[in-house]
């Protein structure tokens, strides 16, 4: 929530701050665009790109923190997931599924990577200026799926069998109670 707060903050707060301000920011990080001609309307497109960019940067090293954490705990979870079968078992079955969070955070990544391409394509014609036909339309980038399927996570699953076998043979030669004999007074 946090990330996003911040980062949605800085975007909006670029309609109240001068246009080169943000167009500075921008052209800090994207040297290649900073001989465009300034913008001097109330609205260019071009601006709008680039202060939804500097709220992207304005963020990057928590959103880099964040996706650290992420993963920090994820390998926590298949730790424990090797002494707790339980823990283990779900570890293992969102892993399956491709819903572990090493799989949430490979999917943003390919995201990121999307927006780049879409932004190595449009920009030109934002900051150049250059007119956009319909042929431009088909040569647009298009988001792929990754078509790899769930990695199969045999060693935590077997960690989860191996501890569950000793637990039960645990359980198997643990000694008996036998019910104590009662004395009969007579």
């Amino acid at each position: 929530m946090e990330l996003s707060l911040l980062q949605r903050t800085a975007v909006h707060r670029a309609w109240d701050i001068p246009k080169s301000e943000t167009m500075d920011a921008f052209f800090r990080t994207h040297p290649e665009w900073a001989a465009t001609p300034p913008v001097t309307t109330p609205f260019h497109w071009k601006w709008y790109f680039a202060f939804h960019q500097v709220g992207d940067q304005s963020v990057a090293e928590l959103a880099r923190a964040y996706k650290a954490g992420v993963l920090r705990r994820a390998e926590l979870s298949e730790r424990v997931g090797h002494v707790l079968p339980g823990v283990g078992v779900q570890v293992a079955l969102h892993r399956l599924a491709d819903t572990d969070p090493q799989a949430q955070m490979a999917y943003l990544d390919r995201i990121r990577g999307f927006h780049g391409e879409l932004r190595r394509f449009y920009y030109p014609y934002l900051f150049d200026e250059r007119p956009f036909d319909r042929a431009d339309f088909a040569r647009a980038p298009a988001f792929a799926l990754r078509v790899e399927g769930a990695t199969w996570p045999g060693s935590l699953l077997a960690g989860v069998v191996l501890v569950t076998l000793l637990l039960g043979l645990a359980g198997l030669l643990r000694p008996r109670r036998r019910p104590a004999r009662h004395l009969a007074t007579a």
